[in-house]
């Protein structure tokens, strides 16, 4: 990450206000409305966050953990890793899209009992009884967490953990995938270039070597260093 860049700064604070906002709504068809109805943000990891599986960028080991979990429709789950790999997005989809996402703090003033699942971020620090007692009121509950929660929760109440990042291993079928999945986004920002064009390659290669797997700086970085249509020296 860039530490010494005022702008850049600005720029993610500003992006991480606007996926707030994105996130608190109870309906992520709303969401998709919002985003198309009313304006762009001007930030990529914003404009084209993904609203179905298939707009995803998901390793084998991602698809195969979600499947797991429509196929055993999991009630309990806890969705672990870093910021910026991507958890919220990991959570909605095994949701189906129809989750209510919200901040902890915000749930005493939400209604959750009409919602098919709660996604729930924020929860680091709490006590596990409060964790159980917000559980217990949702019909299915996905847990957004930086750390391991699933064992505090009591064995016969765990919830099942997925480390995220254990799902994005760092290898050649992740970079492909990646490459893939930035060539669409540069595509949907009237940004051509061809997978063989060699700034691509180099600048993809660096990004996910230093990176990896934080997808929401990989984005971002790619959005400064192509957003002209040519690549810009930025550095990581």
């Amino acid at each position: 990450m860039v530490t010494n860049h005022g702008h850049l700064y600005c720029c993610q604070n500003a992006m991480d206000s606007e996926v707030s906002v994105l996130l608190k709504t109870t309906n992520i068809h709303q969401v998709q409305s919002e985003q198309m109805l009313e304006n762009k943000t001007g930030f990529w990891v914003v404009d084209q966050r993904p609203m179905r599986v298939e707009q995803m960028m998901f390793t084998d080991e991602m698809h195969r953990e979600l499947e797991n979990l429509q196929d055993n429709k999991l009630k309990r789950v806890a969705i672990i890793g870093s910021r910026g790999v991507g958890k919220t997005l990991f959570a909605q989809a095994s949701a189906g899209f129809q989750g209510l996402v919200l901040k902890i703090s915000e749930l005493e003033n939400t209604p959750i009992q009409h919602a098919e699942a709660i996604i729930l971020k924020g929860i680091d620090h709490q006590p596990n009884a409060e964790i159980l007692r917000i559980a217990e009121r949702a019909e299915k509950t996905i847990l957004i967490a930086q750390e391991d929660i699933s064992e505090r929760t009591g064995e016969s109440n765990s919830f099942h953990a997925v480390n995220l990042e254990e799902l994005m291993p760092k290898n050649q079928k992740s970079f492909e995938k990646i490459k893939n999945y930035l060539l669409g986004v540069l595509e949907q920002n009237q940004i051509q270039f061809q997978v063989g064009d060699l700034q691509f390659q180099l600048n993809i290669e660096e990004l996910f070597d230093k990176l990896w797997p934080n997808m929401r700086q990989i984005v971002r970085q790619t959005q400064m260093r192509a957003k002209t249509g040519e690549w810009v020296p930025i550095p990581v």
